[in-house]
């Protein structure tokens, strides 16, 4: 009878566990908030910074967001790389951008971070109503965001959202970040980087007088069939001037949401058109060779970067060469 007794006892006690438990994850029921939560756990550095930003009250309102938190080492590495000795040598404006872009609207559970991209609070140049993104790149095991940083614990719950710790502070994205990061434009990438003289890295990461810009990348299969047409097996097999020429083509120095993007020719880089087109069922791009783009799917559009928008199409595009 004792035995019995004791056993039932445990079962009890189990039971009550699991419904505490069930009852937490549903209401927060004795949570701290995204404020006390960072500040218990050790994220002192980018709570002061998010206070010193003006944000601060976003750790702290009713309002669920997902905060990506840098350790302390992880933001002092990032004072250090950017050159400012401490967080309040970096200026108010970009202080707050930065701190904003390690905010996701919502309660974003790690289950739910899966590779593509989600917007974070920050903005740049490219876009006064849409914000940057960011792209998550999970292969299974390891979290990366923009390429960079990396997922080390997810979901630290607070009563107000949830917290994704990462050793690295999340880098502002340009729009030549987002085509390293994403394994989808690596043949984009690839071109881009094949004579360094060109210099498309410096000219996409930065905010030169032509940007914001709005590049529309093409597909991995898109960028071989560029190969196919001109029958090389490599983008070195193309001269400089004339791969100068086909990349400058798919990059306008205006950044054009996909709404705002309407039926006509758009001057690029290259100095050639090419043409929009809207067919109702979504719109296409001709080049001057008369070959075809389609702009893809709702995820792939809209890309915003700190310098740019990117949208991707299923085509490579060709000037005249």
């Amino acid at each position: 009878m004792i035995s019995l007794k004791n056993l039932f006892l445990a079962i009890f006690a189990s039971a009550a566990l699991v419904s505490c438990g069930d009852d937490d994850n549903g209401s927060g029921t004795g949570r701290t908030n995204l404020a006390e939560t960072l500040n218990s756990n050790g994220f002192t550095t980018f709570k002061a910074a998010a206070d010193l930003a003006g944000v601060g009250e976003r750790l702290t309102g009713s309002t669920k967001f997902t905060v990506l938190a840098p350790s302390n080492s992880a933001f002092d590495q990032f004072l250090l790389e950017s050159g400012y000795s401490s967080i309040d040598a970096v200026p108010a404006a970009l202080l707050r951008e930065v701190v904003l872009n390690h905010f996701i609207s919502g309660d974003v559970d790690g289950q739910a971070l899966v590779t593509g991209y989600k917007k974070t609070q920050a903005k740049g140049s490219a876009s006064t109503t849409s914000t940057l993104s960011v792209f998550i790149n999970n292969d299974g095991s390891t979290i990366k965001l923009n390429g960079v940083s990396t997922i080390t614990t997810a979901d630290l719950r607070a009563s107000n959202g949830r917290i994704h710790i990462v050793d690295r502070v999340v880098p502002m994205p340009s729009v030549y970040t987002h085509i390293q990061a994403n394994p989808a434009f690596s043949s984009f990438a690839a071109a881009l980087q094949t004579y360094s003289s060109a210099q498309f890295a410096q000219t996409l990461s930065g905010n030169g007088p032509q940007s914001p810009y709005t590049v529309v990348v093409p597909t991995n299969e898109g960028m071989n069939n560029i190969l196919n047409t001109l029958d090389v097996d490599n983008y070195s097999d193309i001269p400089e001037a004339n791969l100068t020429k086909v990349l400058n083509y798919h990059i306008l120095s205006t950044a054009k949401l996909y709404s705002v993007i309407t039926d006509g020719p758009y001057a690029t880089l290259a100095g050639q058109n090419f043409t929009v087109q809207n067919t109702g069922g979504g719109k296409k791009i001709t080049d001057t060779q008369a070959r075809v783009a389609n702009f893809t799917g709702t995820t792939t559009r809209d890309i915003i970067a700190s310098n740019g928008v990117i949208h991707v199409i299923d085509n490579g595009l060709l000037p005249g060469l």
